[in-house]
């Protein structure tokens, strides 16, 4: 009979690992614990949050903040993308108007897969000018962990479109909502944890769901609530997103067949002339 099972996670090119517990018969069951590792081994990190955050770029467009509950912790994470069109083949001629061009990549990197692909498909559908079909997006959570909670949702929004539409996020602005089908942004548990751990690291903004859910306000932070996507990219981003048209990759026109050999045969006749 076991009392207690412990999980080590962490990935092998990081320093950081963090130690879950999944049965623990004489105590509750949703602590984690983290740590880091160097010479002399694994130790206890006091304030992780502050060193997720240490080394953030100053000024750089898809830097997004989100507070997110693991456990009985509260984490500030920061999440970036890089949102471009894919690169063109560098040989061989198109034979129709799509094909030669290389499809657009979706590497989420800390996020699940299948949330991601939920929330481009809700981008595109509730932002008219913000067009993901023909782009390649990557995304990084830095730290190394991965964000399960649907209460990230916003951040990943957020980072996608401030990449796409290269407008930086205010430094001392974080967000924090779950966002649905629709467009709307839910209420997340444990806001006021999350709010006064923001609040903590200099944050003076926070973008979520509702205000009705949060009992206690807090002074040093202006909230902000917002009901749908829209209404909170506009309120981080401004006017550009319904403003600004997307830029629309050039293509190369396509060659039939009869006009592809009328080339070749235009070219031998000219490689002959000299003769």
């Amino acid at each position: 009979m076991v009392d207690t099972t412990l999980y080590l996670e962490g990935q092998m090119s990081d320093n950081y690992r963090l130690l879950r517990v999944k049965k623990n018969r004489y105590g509750p069951n949703d602590q984690i614990g983290i740590f880091v590792m160097d010479e002399s081994g694994m130790h206890a990190v006091t304030n992780p949050t502050a060193i997720f955050l240490s080394n953030r770029s100053l000024g750089s467009a898809s830097s997004v903040v989100t507070a997110i509950s693991d456990g009985n912790r509260t984490l500030l994470l920061e999440v970036q993308h890089s949102v471009r069109p894919p690169p063109r083949p560098k040989h061989g001629p198109a034979t129709t108007a799509h094909q030669g061009d290389v499809p657009p990549a979706r590497q989420p990197t800390g996020v699940s897969k299948d949330r991601f692909g939920m929330l481009t498909s809700v981008m595109s559908k509730v932002l008219p000018t913000c067009k993901l079909w023909n782009q390649s997006i990557y995304c990084n959570v830095v730290g190394g962990i991965q964000m399960k909670e649907p209460a990230g949702d916003l951040a990943v929004a957020v980072s996608i479109a401030s990449s796409y539409y290269n407008t930086p996020v205010p430094r001392e602005l974080a967000v924090i909502g779950e966002v649905d089908l629709s467009g709307g942004i839910r209420q997340v548990p444990r806001i006021e944890t999350r709010v006064g751990e923001l609040a903590k690291l200099g944050f003076n903004r926070c973008v979520f769901g509702d205000m009705e859910r949060l009992q206690q306000r807090v002074p040093e932070m202006r909230l902000v609530p917002c009901a749908t996507l829209h209404a909170a990219l506009h309120e981080v981003l401004g006017s550009i997103i319904d403003t600004q048209k997307p830029t629309k990759p050039k293509r190369r026109k396509a060659k039939t067949q009869e006009a592809s050999e009328e080339e070749s045969e235009d070219e031998e006749e000219e490689d002959y002339g000299d003769y």
